[in-house]
């Protein structure tokens, strides 16, 4: 080597490496990880010894497991032995062990694919069938004890199905709940996060030391062979573990945990997203209201049945099969029975309306509306509310472009009112969200999108006078809309 040659710091090359990394790491936040960072990160991994520890402490800091049947029913078993053997290589092994640098763990399994398998019985048994197999295999809960030990350990844990029909806690083997309840109490565990596992028992939490819970539980179809107000605990011996106080709490159902105001780990909530508030969890959604409302910075609170379709796939169901969504009324939480003036910690509100295309829409007439409304004006000054947001998502089929457009003496007009009163004194921010399926059951009737986005909006700006016009609060009005044309077993989605 030619002794004059200059190399750069090795300080410096690491610095490098590292900033990659942090990049690669920021990048999760928006779902995925940057494919650039990543195809460097792992060249890395040959250079040097120094580049390969740093390089892999990054690849391995957030590991996202998704699969589906339709690859290969065996597929996402061999990947996680494959990923359990590089966690802990055999000895004299030249592999590092990466088991420590997994801070993020993410299982997404999606039982579901097309319309064809959606409208299917037996695709649909068999895409469960999947599921329970899967976690019911014992590579499965071998890597759910692979992710910590004594002296390390995941910090964030989501297990996310997606499926028509819940996964039942007790229809899966007592090795998976040894496993996943003894992941949950491992020392190092703060996030949790489970989607579409159903009658969780109600010792879930005890022994460990979440703060942030996350719980998505209502099903599209549901099981007809549990019952619905069942709560099985297969776990004796958390019965006697103290419970943790909850940071933050995300639920879409009526989750079996202490509401006693003396015992209950929801006394210090700061944050609470209840969605999908339907009749039978609003005593509980108002009781950890109530609870918490010294502590409470940050409440979402979802009303109107199921959060609705997520895509045109969902849409399409719910044209062809209204089986798979349940069609309910207008969710209305009793006027004053919860007031936000009551909360001095309180920062940040969310309030979301669905509105199912049951019956044909008529402004001046939305229960849904009024209900916000007057939720909206409380009995008591919010002093330190700084920023509503107001989202909104119609249905609506047949409908023509001025649907929404904002009529005389109607809510929109008393929401403007109220917001620009004394009863927020510190409010800064007011962001205003529109979104709406119209379904056109006509194959060739016509819907401009571009004509009801422009005019709603422009509208709505008009109807929020006193908003528009303050000089301290910062209004934002976004209008978005899917068209979908219906004609026998087709689908059309209008972009114009």
């Amino acid at each position: 080597m030619d002794p004059e040659k200059q190399f750069l710091p090795q300080e410096l090359l690491d610095n490098f490496v590292d900033e990659i990394g942090r990049e690669y790491i920021a990048s999760f936040a928006n779902g995925y990880g940057n494919e650039i960072c990543q195809t460097a990160l792992i060249s890395f991994l040959s250079v040097s010894r120094s580049f390969h520890d740093r390089a892999i402490g990054a690849l391995f800091r957030q590991v996202h497991l998704t699969d589906r049947p339709e690859r290969d029913i065996n597929h996402i078993i061999e990947r996680i032995s494959g990923l359990r053997q590089i966690m802990h290589p055999t000895p004299g092994s030249t592999l590092r062990n990466v088991a420590p640098c997994i801070q993020t763990f993410t299982l997404n399994l999606k039982a579901m694919r097309n319309v064809q398998r959606f409208r299917n019985p037996i695709g649909e048994d068999a895409g469960h069938t999947w599921l329970v197999n899967t976690l019911s295999n014992k590579e499965t809960t071998g890597l759910f004890d692979d992710l910590h030990q004594n002296d390390f350990g995941i910090r964030e844990f989501t297990l996310r199905l997606t499926t028509t029909r819940n996964v039942i806690w007790t229809e899966l083997p007592p090795h998976f709940s040894s496993s996943v309840l003894s992941l949950i109490r491992s020392p190092h565990l703060r996030t949790l996060y489970f989607a579409k596992i159903s009658l969780i028992p109600p010792t879930l939490l005890n022994g460990s030391h979440i703060r942030d819970l996350r719980l998505e539980q209502l099903a599209m179809v549901q099981s007809n062979n549990h019952n619905p107000t069942e709560h099985p605990s297969n776990d004796a011996d958390g019965h006697n573990l103290p419970c943790p106080k909850l940071d933050v709490l995300q639920t879409d159902s009526d989750f079996p945990v202490d509401l006693d105001p003396t015992t209950s780990p929801l006394t210090d909530l700061k944050k609470f997203k209840a969605s999908c508030v339907l009749p039978p969890h609003y005593s509980s959604t108002q009781k950890i209201l109530l609870l918490a409302q010294n502590t409470l910075e940050d409440i979402r609170l979802d009303f109107s049945g199921e959060r609705g379709p997520s895509s045109y796939i969902d849409i399409y169901l719910l044209l062809t099969s209204f089986n798979f969504f349940p069609m309910v009324a207008d969710i209305l939480i009793p006027a004053g029975s919860i007031d936000f003036g009551c909360m001095p910690r309180l920062r940040t509100l969310t309030l979301f309306h669905f509105r199912l295309f049951d019956t044909p829409y008529w402004q001046m007439n939305d229960p849904g509306m009024a209900h916000i409304c007057r939720m909206l004006d409380a009995y008591s000054p919010l002093k330190s509310l700084t920023e509503i947001n107001l989202e909104f998502h119609f249905n609506e089929v047949g409908v023509q472009e001025n649907f929404l457009h904002p009529q005389p003496n109607n809510h929109w007009h008393d929401i403007d009112g109220i917001l620009t009163s004394a009863k927020y004194p510190a409010l800064r921010k007011v962001g205003v969200l529109v979104n709406s399926d119209i379904i056109m059951s006509d194959h060739a009737a016509v819907f401009s999108k571009k004509r009801h986005v422009q005019d709603t909006r422009r509208l709505l700006f008009e109807a929020f006078a006193r908003l528009s016009a303050s000089e301290k609060i910062d209004l934002t009005v976004d209008v978005d809309t899917s068209v979908l044309h219906q004609g026998g077993l087709d689908l059309r989605v209008d972009d114009a």
